[in-house]
């Protein structure tokens, strides 16, 4: 008799557990390769910050996240890497600026470990990549979006292009290009210089000798603020237009008034979305501070992970796909789409820095 009872009660026990969701014990490390230290640390640290942010605001344990510094050095990216994967473990890894993030793409690939990516600006560089996700503004759509302005609204019909000499650089060039010359425009000058430059007075005079309307300038950085202080003090008097980089809080600062006029492309926030309010509210309740740039991109890339988990039954495998399925993501910049490539494109923001603040000219979707 105690045998049967014994066997009625663990039949019910089996019964009433299959009736209980159980708890996944799956557990993903992320690992994130960002610049703590070295020339551009803020922008680690703040990237750090939305992560972190973000972690909090999901709440589940089953992720952790663990941070490796690049020192902004492609060899210190790699080692990063090498170490998250090998050591942590991690499943997922999310990497930081264009030196170190380039590298490691083949790695990634070999390792078959899927790569987000965040302030790499290099043109269509998820394109035929499986495994690469990236979220950040694009330095073709920003030239594009610059190029429409410049002529539809700005009235301008002649310009000069001096952009910074690596794949992004280019690829803003050569989309500013298409667009300006489609809208009957003139580019009448295109110059190059190195991110290392300190002195761009040759390439300047040569396009203010053609009598331009406005000069674009695309770039990053100190050789980015030089290179505007340049223009102003060999009295170019036309528009100057320019990327996301006056955006950034250090390099506007370091252009000092030279900043004064200037138009801008920015990844546009859009404050009537509830989530965009929260990251933002949240940002500065926990930090003392308004977010920067990359700590917005922080904040959705764990976010993205997370619901593209979810969606994954929070599987590795195939994560870009699961991604790429969710085709708009709501988060810090408000709506936010994703391309079949793996691309977010956030709206895009025009600027004008009037009396040393910047102020909204225009939205672009």
């Amino acid at each position: 008799m105690k045998g049967k009872i014994l066997i009625g009660i663990l039949l019910a026990t089996v019964l009433f557990a299959g009736c209980i969701e159980q708890p996944k014990d799956e557990k993903i490390m992320l690992g994130a390769i960002l610049p703590l230290s070295g020339p551009v640390a803020i922008f680690g640290q703040w990237a750090r910050q939305g992560m972190e942010l973000a972690l909090e605001d999901i709440g589940d344990d089953r992720l952790e996240i663990a941070f490796e510094d690049s020192k902004m050095d492609a060899k210190e990216g790699l080692s990063a890497f090498q170490k998250l994967v090998d050591v942590e473990e991690a499943d997922i890894v999310v990497s930081a600026m264009s030196s170190v993030s380039v590298p490691l793409i083949p790695v990634s690939e070999e390792r078959k470990i899927p790569l987000f990516l965040q302030d790499v600006t290099y043109p269509e560089i998820t394109k035929n990549r499986p495994l690469v996700v990236r979220h950040f503004i694009q330095s073709d759509r920003e030239a594009t979006v610059l190029a429409d302005y410049a002529t539809n609204e700005l009235g301008i019909k002649k310009a000069g292009v001096l952009y910074v000499n690596d794949e992004a650089g280019v690829g803003a060039k050569e989309a500013f290009k298409s667009v300006f010359e489609e809208r009957d425009g003139q580019l009448l000058a295109m110059e190059a210089y190195s991110a290392r430059d300190v002195d761009f007075k040759t390439q300047i005079l040569k396009i203010k000798e053609k009598e331009v309307e406005a000069i674009y300038l695309f770039g990053n950085g100190p050789s980015w603020a030089t290179a505007l202080k340049q223009i102003r003090e060999l009295g170019f008097e036309g528009k100057v237009l320019t990327n996301a980089a006056m955006f950034i809080p250090n390099f506007r600062e370091a252009a000092g008034e030279a900043a004064e006029g200037v138009y801008f492309t920015y990844p546009y926030t859009d404050l009537s979305s509830e989530e965009a309010l929260k990251f933002k509210e949240r940002y500065v309740a926990k930090f003392g501070e308004e977010p920067a740039m990359e700590a917005y991109y922080g904040w959705d890339l764990i976010h993205v992970i997370v619901e593209a988990l979810e969606a994954n039954d929070w599987k590795t495998e195939n994560l870009k796909q699961a991604v790429v399925e969710m085709k708009e993501f709501e988060g810090a910049f408000g709506k936010t789409r994703i391309t079949e490539e793996g691309d977010f494109l956030t709206s895009v923001g025009i600027g004008i820095v009037e009396n040393s603040a910047m102020k909204e000219a225009g939205v672009y979707d």
